[in-house]
Formats: structure tokens, sequence, C-alpha cells
């Protein structure tokens, strides 16, 4: 049988796991368009020019912190350092507060010999617990999920698959722990809990990892990355109970390393909504299946 994994997901999480950046779309932000272009330019791994689609969409108002981050990847893979520089600052004053990820980020190496680069990991680590503190999560919880993040995504090479369950299913012992205490409070700590639990194959930990995105939305229903992320718990539980999905966030690869979308209920969801949630649809997602596939 064959991988079961959710590309878009990959896209979502990349900031902290993956080897290079890429920015997931921001629903209906003007932005996009830029953001799209250099996600192009860096599958061709053609990095000034997906820093400067970055640098455009930053400067037309998408000021997230894992966009000035993935700009400041490719400006780094573009050996402009001090651009580089200039956009990890801009990432820690949009709040990105992910100290391990940029220790270990390999794409960044090249800075590390600059004395710049202590300062620029000192201000992180500041804005890291002064984001803990101004937004009152839960430090245990938000932890979790940065150590999750660490063997899924850069130690995934390094550590084996066992090690890897092992310290999974110790996260989600701590983290019912904390639940059970009622420990979390606020919509990031339910979202954190979340995606904690997505890494999980287990009935149960699904089931509280939707109630937990559930929660989120509940108190914080302006924030679609939330519903978005939602969508792809959904899929997951539905896919997992041998059921068909419905947004088309799941796909499988095959024992000859093909990708393919899991069995899915096409009239429960519309490609509008799905657009809404920042989703691809149908006919978007077959064609980069297809692309991933060589199919011509």
């Amino acid at each position: 049988m064959g991988a079961k994994y959710s590309l878009h997901l990959i896209l979502f999480i990349v900031f902290a796991c993956c080897s290079v950046p890429a920015a997931f779309s921001h629903p209906e932000h003007k932005a996009n368009k830029y953001t799209d272009r250099g996600n192009e330019y860096a599958r061709q791994q053609d990095w000034p020019r997906a820093a400067k689609e970055y640098a455009h969409a930053i400067e037309h108002g998408l000021k997230d912190p894992a966009t000035a981050y993935a700009c400041a990847t490719f400006y780094c893979l573009a050996e402009k350092y001090n651009l580089a520089f200039a956009y990890l600052d801009s990432a820690i004053v949009f709040d990105f507060t992910n100290v391990q990820r940029l220790r270990y980020d390999n794409n960044l190496l090249p800075l590390h010999e600059d004395p710049r680069w202590e300062n620029i990991v000192d201000k992180m680590t500041i804005a890291q617990d002064a984001y803990l503190e101004r937004c009152h999560l839960n430090r245990e919880v938000f932890y979790l999920w940065k150590a999750a993040q660490f063997d899924h995504g850069i130690a995934a090479d390094t550590i084996s698959q066992e090690v890897v369950t092992a310290n999974d299913n110790a996260r989600f012992s701590q983290l019912q722990d904390q639940l059970n205490r009622k420990q979390l409070t606020v919509a990031d700590d339910y979202y954190n809990a979340a995606l904690i639990l997505y890494y999980s194959e287990d009935q149960q930990n699904l089931s509280t990892c939707e109630s937990c995105i559930d929660q989120a939305i509940k108190l914080d229903p302006e924030k679609v990355t939330y519903q978005w992320f939602a969508a792809y718990v959904r899929d997951k539980h539905l896919v997992s109970q041998g059921k068909r999905q419905i947004y088309g966030t799941q796909v499988s690869q095959d024992e000859n390393g093909l990708w393919r979308l899991e069995p899915i209920n096409e009239t429960t969801i519309s490609d509008s909504e799905r657009t809404r949630l920042g989703l691809p649809t149908l006919k978007e997602l077959q064609e980069q299946i297809d692309e991933d596939n060589h199919v011509k």
C-alpha cells in the first residue's frame, strides 16, 4: 500500500519542517499573485526571481511571517546575504518565532559566519518569549508542536521512523494530559494541539484533533488559517475511516511512486468554497498531480 500524504499541508508546514520554504495562499489576498509566481520560480530553483516576487508580495501588504522568512531564504540561496538578513528582520517583526527552525535551516548556513547571525538568533529568541507572553499561549503545548515539527522536518533524515513514532506517542500523551487538565485557553493553543495530533493515525487522536481545530475556530472564527487546516483534518479523519473525503486535501502514492487523489465526494463542497479557504479547485489539484506524475 502506498504512503498517504497531504501535498498542500506540506506547503503549510514547510516553513518549520522542510528544506525549501514556500508560502501557502492567503485566501483573497491581493498579493497572492506574487507568491504564486514566486512558488513557480522556486520550483525552477530560480532563487533571485522567487525572492523578488515574495518581496513584492510583502510590499503589497502581505505582512506574513512565513512569507518574509521564505523571502529571506530565497535571497540567501541567491547569495544576496544583506537582503536575506533584512527579510529575517522583517520575519521577526511579523512574529516569526520558530528559533529552532532558524538555527537548523541548512538553507541559511552561509549566514552563520556573518557577525549579524547571532544577533538575529538572539532577537528571535526574545521575540518568541514575548510572543508567548503576549498571546497567553500554553508553553508546553507550543514546545510540543515545535518538537513535532523538528522530528518530522529538520531531523527527518537523521532519526529513524521508530524514534519519531515513539516521540509522537509521548507528545500525544503529554498533550492529552494538558487537555484533561483544561490547560488550553486561547485559539492558538487548540490550533497547536490539532497540528500535533494530525501526525497520528489513531481514530481517537484524530477525533480529538478535529475537536481541537473546531474549538480554535469557535474562539477565533475570523482566522481563515484555522478553517483552512480544518479541511485537512476533516478529510484525513474521513479517509482514515474508509470514507470519501470532501475537500480534496488527501492524496496517496502507489507502489510505482505515482500520486493519486484519495476517493472524494465531489458534491459536498463547492470549488468556490475551496477557493475561499485557499485550497485548489479539483481541476487545479488534478493538474498538479498530473504535473507531479509527469503526465503530458
